[in-house]
């Protein structure tokens, strides 16, 4: 797998990388074992690079990728998002609480301290 670095200063990851929307259920039920796979031949292919988000599946994404994270403990670069404000129709929260809120519930469900 082709190698990019990210901006002039940031890790060198995957060119490819694993958006995880999906496994929140937003394209028809997935289960987590389906999820599980994915993630385990997306790294087996070369890719580090993974994308969730809060509100994919009002966490369940970040908590599928937090699962196996923690069994696997591969050495990957890991993206969330936050501002739009789940179950809402997209309204968009960017106030310094709501961000850090969102920020601490997402390193909770992905078992992240940093």
């Amino acid at each position: 797998m082709k190698q990019r670095q990210l901006g002039s200063n940031g890790p060198m990851v995957s060119a490819i990388g694993l958006g995880c929307l999906s496994f929140g259920g937003l394209f028809g039920p997935t289960t987590k074992a389906e999820s599980l796979i994915c993630l385990d031949a997306a790294l087996d292919h070369g890719i580090s690079f993974y994308d969730t988000a809060n509100i994919y599946g009002a966490g369940v994404s970040e908590s599928v990728l937090g699962e196996w994270l923690a069994l696997r403990k591969p050495k990957i670069t890991l993206a969330t998002k936050a501002g739009i404000v789940p179950g809402s129709t997209r309204r968009i929260d960017n106030s310094a609480s709501y961000l850090r809120a969102e920020l601490e519930a997402s390193l909770r469900r992905l078992g992240r301290d940093y």
